[in-house]
């Protein structure tokens, strides 16, 4: 129960931040009263304390040091005091005396009984975060004119402040994303407070640090180094901030960062979803870029972003439909650029993961991942990462592997085992899970999964990629397609190889979105060889092996937020192998203008071949797909007489109606020998890697 402070002068005696800088500050990151919030500001005015999505009732006065969840973290963001922010905005949009009483009576209690960096147990990047929410809330009260905050109360947070920038940077982290969130703050402090005598140095040296950092942070195509995408995302909007509060000082950035920031907002551009959300790219809750991307379209006058951020409202959508970001490994593909509800039902956004594990211990064992949206909704998607906790629940389940494992991705596992091997935090680990040992281990997981021979076009109406893995943890070689076929239909062809001569089993796991849970209809189509459809309102999946083995519709879990999970369900095919396994999967919009009517799919050696029939509003048309995963390439002279003669790895052709009229053809490293026969109005485009399509 929050107690009254005693009556003290009002704040207009106290030091006001500086007033460009907390404009600045909130044209970027001024937070929005969002329900999530309120709640979080109700439960606390009803003393129960909420942190990565789990309540406890704590007895007043807050006893700061005890830790009543198992989970770590849940102390770590208690002490980064967000709530402060939401008590801030119940203020701004009621004007009740109690939220700005709560707001006091809870900075007061952790200023009186907590000194700085005194949470040894984790970097100074909690003091950071600390500093960034103080003044962010702090910020919100003084724009809407707050003249009921104590002088002494707010005497004793600037002075705070300075401590706790001074402990930051003789704490700071030697790279990535805790480094930029500690310089970022002691800028913050720097500029908020000129007046302070170690404004100045704080801020020539936090500049300096901070640009060099921010470089490392983000790749050349500018992709976040540990290829998270909710990293990506608040990397750059601390990047952002420091680059409007820069602006409002007057300190140029140099041209490198500018072009650098401009990179990772064109990522954020490509991660934002049609629902406005991101996929869950290993570490990862749920995000909005859109913030980010108009204060980008406002920095630097940029009409795609505009676009993105007011849902078309503004702006120009972008010319591109497809992005290849090659330091990372990330394939993106979309039909359109309709945006929530002007989605149209058969509009598509695809993610695809190529990369290999990022920087850092953020990663999962996920490559050849994929996310797909269909009609503005998520069909497949990452389940996301859930909790940091590994310490094995009362049912011994580690949920740290749990959401980590390849098993929890949409791409093939084989022997049962993870592309990388985990390495267990847990003082006690989870039953068949190895402990890590720094004395033994070199990183912070086993040997890194290798995506090798990785090719990949972004054409004029397709896309593709298409990369064998190759794992430290078992022999066979997985070598996955991604062909996005006129961007309205998803292909993936997986191919596994053993050469050892000993029994395997490959896994297809495809995980679907929480929305699709009772929702989807799994069956058995009635064809020569095996094929299984799974189908809901709007889309449908055909799944094709050589197994006789069923498609199991099994129970999952997705986190869109640390600490929840909501079950969600999961479609799981095995096959039992030798030598070769392989699986054909093939999604797209189910409307009674556009849908697949027939999969069937076969192996010929280390040929994939898929036949897809289906319709649009065109009329009838037939698909023909042939990947070639061994060294020997497709002969066109046996494969399609009709097109030419030569060779090549990949053929893609859409045929239309009774006379098999070409409509798309798409080839794969053309060999030097290829020789093709094209009516004069199909044109043929070449692009890098010998890659063609009409």
């Amino acid at each position: 129960m929050l107690t009254p402070l005693a009556a003290e002068v009002c704040a207009d005696s106290a030091p006001a931040l500086a007033r460009p800088v907390v404009d600045a500050l909130l044209s970027l990151a001024r937070p929005e009263l969002s329900p999530d919030r309120q709640a979080r500001a109700d439960d606390l005015l009803a003393g129960l304390h909420r942190a990565v999505g789990v309540r406890y009732r704590l007895a007043w006065p807050i006893d700061w040091r005890h830790n009543p969840s198992p989970d770590h973290e849940w102390l770590i963001e208690h002490h980064k005091m967000p709530v402060l922010i939401d008590l801030a905005l119940c203020w701004t949009a009621t004007r009740e005396p109690r939220w700005l009483q709560a707001w006091c009576e809870l900075l007061d209690s952790w200023l009186t009984t907590m000194g700085t960096g005194e949470l040894r147990s984790s970097d100074a990047q909690v003091e950071a975060k600390r500093i960034e929410h103080w003044l962010l809330s702090l910020a919100v009260l003084q724009q809407a004119g707050a003249d009921g905050l104590p002088a002494r109360l707010i005497h004793r947070l600037h002075g705070r402040l300075r401590d706790e920038a001074a402990y930051v940077l003789a704490h700071l982290r030697p790279s990535r994303n805790h480094r930029t969130f500690q310089l970022l703050s002691v800028w913050l402090v720097a500029v908020a407070l000129p007046a302070d005598p170690s404004s100045q140095d704080w801020r020539e040296r936090s500049q300096a640090l901070l640009c060099a950092n921010l470089l490392d942070d983000f790749g050349a195509d500018g992709v976040h180094i540990e290829l998270s995408s909710h990293y990506h995302q608040i990397t750059l909007e601390a990047a952002m901030a420091f680059a409007l509060t820069a602006d409002a000082v007057g300190v140029p950035l140099p041209t490198a960062l500018e072009q650098r920031l401009r990179a990772a907002l064109r990522h954020s551009a490509w991660l934002q979803l049609p629902d406005g959300d991101m996929p869950l790219m290993n570490d990862a809750d749920a995000g909005d870029h859109r913030r980010l991307l108009a204060a980008g379209a406002r920095r630097h006058g940029d009409a795609a972003l505009a676009w993105l951020a007011s849902a078309g409202q503004q702006g120009k959508a972008p010319p591109e439909r497809s992005a290849w970001f090659a330091q990372a490994g990330y394939l993106f593909s979309r039909s359109d650029w309709a945006i929530g509800h002007a989605a149209s039902p058969t509009s598509q956004h695809l993610f695809a993961d190529f990369g290999e594990l990022g920087a850092g211990s953020h990663a999962h064992y996920d490559l050849f991942n994929v996310c797909l949206s269909i009609g503005g909704r998520q069909v497949l998607v990452d389940p996301g990462r859930y909790t940091y906790h590994a310490e094995p629940d009362a049912e011994g389940i580690d949920w740290r592997h749990a959401f980590k494992r390849t098993a929890a991705h949409n791409t093939v596992e084989i022997d049962g085992r993870n592309q990388t091997r985990y390495l267990s935090k847990a003082r006690q680990p989870a039953a068949g899970l190895e402990r890590l040992d720094r004395s033994r281990h070199i990183g912070k997981h086993g040997p890194a999964v290798v995506a090798t021979d990785r090719r990949v076009m972004t054409g004029r109406r397709s896309d593709w990629a298409c990369a064998t893995a190759l794992s430290h943890e078992y022999t066979p070689r997985h070598t996955r397609l991604v062909l996005h076929a006129q961007r309205r239909l998803l292909l993936l062809i997986d191919h596994v190889a053993a050469d050892d001569g000993q029994a395997h089993q490959a896994v297809l796991n495809l995980h679907l979105a929480a929305d699709w849970l009772d929702r989807t209809a799994v069956s058995r189509c009635p064809t020569e060889r095996p094929v299984w459809t799974a189908a809901a309102q709007g889309w449908r999946l055909h799944l094709a092996c050589d197994s006789a083995q069923p498609l199991e519709h099994q129970p999952g879990w997705v986190s869109r937020s640390y600490g929840i999970k909501e079950a969600a369900p999961v479609l799981r095919l095995a096959t039992p192998f030798v030598d070769r396994a392989w699986f054909v999967s093939v999604l797209a919009a189910d409307t009674a203008d556009e849908a697949v009517d027939a999969v069937d799919a076969w192996r010929v050696g280390d040929q994939v071949h898929v036949r897809v029939t289906g319709h649009d509003r065109l009329g009838a048309w037939v698909d023909q797909t042939v990947l070639a995963c061994g060294a020997q390439p497709l002969a066109f002279d046996t494969l399609a007489p009709d097109c030419g003669s030569g060779h090549a790895r990949l053929l893609h052709r859409r045929r239309r109606g009774e006379a098999g009229v070409l409509d798309h053809l798409v080839i794969g490293d053309a060999a030097a020998d290829l020789s093709l026969r094209l009516a004069a109005d199909r044109p043929l485009h070449r692009h890098a890697g010998g890659h063609l399509e009409t």
